[in-house]
């Protein structure tokens, strides 16, 4: 069995991140969990025009790796 996804909307951080505590509190608890997820399958994602997408660039920055524009499909609920 796959394990459950967690879908975590994070369309303010990724959008307007000013650096503020909760922001950095936010950011950090999303990197844990991305580095070691607990139990589950953690799936940042933000809201646009109605849909839900992947917010794969954000994921990428977020973890300091270096990708190329990633697809940030809509995700299918």
């Amino acid at each position: 069995p796959h394990p459950p996804q967690w879908l975590v909307a994070v369309r303010q951080i990724a959008k307007t991140d000013i650096g503020t505590g909760p922001s950095r509190v936010t950011r950090s608890i999303l990197r844990e969990w991305l580095s070691t997820p607990p139990g589950a399958c953690i799936v940042p994602i933000y809201l646009r025009a109605g849909q839900y997408h992947y917010a794969r660039s954000f994921t990428a920055q977020l973890l300091g790796l270096v990708s190329e524009t990633p697809q940030e499909g809509i995700v299918m609920v």
